[in-house]
């Protein structure tokens, strides 16, 4: 049976898998042709890739913590995220007093952090009744973090600053030696941690997003709304 958040959660992977393919779709230029790309439209395409990230690292969370949360050897340790060296604004009023060009630069910072221990993720075959819907979601959720560190870039390229995407001073990760733990409880710990820092970095990765891509609309509404993200 399907409970009510993980439902909200589905039905937001499916309606941003949805509009992604729309947006892509209509933004896609043919090789070779003239083509002018605004920055709405690469904003669009960036939101519309995050907010799928964002919704498959919430579900994989939930099953992690759905399955191990009973599971007497595993107790749950906090740890600090790799990529706490990155700042970001805490809300839309702190984002206002930033460059937009600060803001994007934070964006692909954390986007090319996670390279390492996405690939990681996706290589996980040593956790019971997990493994499979765990490496399989890591692997899209990677190709989606490569995919969208290709339109950050593009609009970092064209609109701010080319370097800000050639020297990339992303948040080296620690994780390599819990990976390859066979021990009962380091290698569940490594993977919940990493879940939980993936999860709370593309939701920080989405709203920024969200919150350039207003900037750059005519609709007042989304504004407001934004003021605390």
């Amino acid at each position: 049976m399907v409970t009510k958040g993980r439902g909200t959660l589905l039905l937001l992977l499916v309606s941003s898998l949805v509009l992604y393919r729309n947006v892509a779709s209509h933004s896609s230029c043919i090789k070779g042709a003239q083509c002018q790309v605004t920055l709405q439209s690469l904003y669009s395409e960036a939101t519309s890739l995050s907010s799928l990230m964002y919704a498959r690292s919430s579900l994989l969370i939930r099953d992690f913590n759905k399955r191990f949360s009973h599971t007497p050897s595993f107790m749950p340790t906090i740890i600090t995220c790799h990529t706490v060296i990155i700042p970001t604004p805490a809300g839309g009023e702190a984002a206002r007093l930033m460059q937009h060009k600060d803001i994007i630069n934070a964006v692909i910072r954390l986007l090319h952090s996670w390279n390492e221990p996405l690939e990681y993720l996706a290589q996980e075959a040593h956790l019971p009744k997990f493994n499979h819907s765990l490496s399989c979601q890591a692997e899209i959720i990677a190709d989606e973090n490569h995919q969208l560190q290709e339109i950050t870039s593009q609009i970092a390229n064209q609109f701010f600053d080319p370097k800000i995407a050639k020297y990339v001073d992303y948040a080296l990760w620690p994780g390599h030696q819990s990976f390859k733990s066979f021990e009962e409880q380091t290698r569940p710990l490594a993977v919940y941690n990493t879940l939980r820092c993936l999860f709370n970095d593309t939701k920080r990765i989405n709203n920024l997003l969200q919150f350039l891509k207003c900037q750059e609309s005519t609709d007042n509404s989304c504004k407001s709304h934004l003021r605390s993200f």
